[in-house]
């Protein structure tokens, strides 16, 4: 019997938002790095044309996997996870480990740099997935161990590469499965517990971490030092107003605001569109919440579900997590603004993620052509079945 597959809203939903946020990303990385690229290269277009070219490649990643089922990724959890964990070492030996801003978090391949924890979020999300979605009965975390020990030592080896933020963000999505994976009230205040402790004892063991939760009490008092760049960030936002100054007519892009195209892009976008471009931004972000939330609920199986759920906790709340922190909410983190930060490794694997999404959209419901319906069927009577049986009980006595 022929069966026709159905594409919610939400799959095209999905696809409008990723494109739009990327042509915004595209658009404001040529502004935001014009002054910087030609100071170090002496080519304005030098980081437009590498992010141009992790977005071609990152949609070509996108369409290929909203071409693979995603089921394929459960069979291979363990593979994908393993992997990720020998990369997220391979950083760690000295000649193979990249360093820049003092940690060490990247690979080497030629001319291109390759971020392994980026991998090592969709790595946990899908071998998450697979564990909670066979081990739904019972009680207690033990069901859930082999997610918590990949989890603990995923963030192991990103603390030692000085990336705390990607480690929150690790332990962020953990805890997100198990929610959803139904874990009991009392364990989920007990990870949350220990997951504020953890955070708390990192944050205060490296100088510069606690460096920075000082200029975010006071940046004022900072500015000069630790502060400087969250106060650039907010003078950003000031000239910015409702309007903004004007696309490509930024003033702390010319070497004012650190990390102008990177983490702190959306403090240009601030003050070269105003709040009604930061607003859009936000609104897209939310649009792709809903409908990552649809297709999640009406994925075809518990796994579809919880990977769904996952990813787009992940990208959604990175999202938010980034304006926080430029818009002086929460200390810095260090993690940029999915889609739209330069930096080719989260945009390809965040466009790898959106195309899983897509996979489970477009498989989520499947309903029988009208056309089939009623040919090569025999009516069924109500009530037929069960005379059938008491007289076959009778004829056998």
């Amino acid at each position: 019997m022929r069966k026709v597959q159905h594409k919610d809203i939400s799959y095209y939903g999905v696809w409008l938002v990723t494109l739009m946020l990327l042509g915004i990303g595209l658009l404001m990385i040529l502004s935001s790095s014009s002054a910087v690229a030609y100071s170090w290269t002496g080519d304005i277009y030098f980081f437009f044309k590498r992010q141009l070219i992790g977005a071609v490649l990152g949609l070509i990643v996108l369409y290929a996997l909203s071409k693979i089922d995603y089921l394929w990724w459960k069979r291979f959890s363990y593979p994908v996870m393993f992997l990720s964990q020998i990369l997220l070492l391979l950083v760690l030996i000295p000649g193979l480990g990249k360093t820049a801003g003092g940690a060490t978090r990247w690979l080497g391949l030629g001319p291109f740099q390759f971020q392994p924890s980026e991998f090592a979020k969709i790595a946990l999300l899908i071998f998450g997935a697979h564990v909670i979605s066979e081990r739904r009965p019972g009680r207690g975390l033990w069901r859930f161990s082999p997610l918590l020990i990949a989890a603990f030592t995923t963030c192991l080896l990103v603390v030692l590469q000085r990336d705390l933020g990607t480690a929150v963000v690790i332990c962020a999505l953990t805890f997100c499965l198990l929610f959803i994976g139904g874990l009991e009230v009392k364990y989920c205040v007990s990870l949350v517990a220990m997951g504020v402790f953890g955070v708390a004892v990192l944050s205060l063991s490296e100088g510069y971490r606690r460096e920075r939760i000082i200029a975010f009490l006071d940046p004022w008092k900072h500015a000069k030092h630790a502060g400087y760049q969250i106060v650039q960030a907010l003078y950003a936002f000031g000239s910015g107003g409702i309007f903004g100054v004007g696309l490509g007519q930024s003033r702390q892009k010319y070497f004012y605001l650190p990390a102008a195209h990177t983490d702190f892009i959306f403090a240009i976008i601030g003050e070269e569109l105003g709040l009604i471009g930061t607003a859009f931004v936000l609104l897209l972000f939310l649009a792709m919440a809903y409908f990552i939330l649809r297709i999640s609920l009406r994925a075809r199986d518990f796994y579809g579900k919880i990977l769904a759920s996952g990813i787009g906790f992940w990208i959604i709340g990175q999202a938010l997590t980034n304006m926080a922190v430029v818009t002086k909410t929460i200390p810095v983190t260090g993690l940029p603004l999915p889609l739209i930060s330069f930096g080719g490794s989260s945009l390809v694997f965040t466009l790898a993620a959106i195309g899983i999404i897509l996979n489970i959209a477009g498989t989520g419901r499947r309903v029988e052509a009208s056309s089939d319906r009623g040919r090569n069927r025999r009516p069924r009577i109500p009530g037929s079945v069960r005379p059938l049986r008491s007289r076959t009980r009778a004829s056998r006595s």
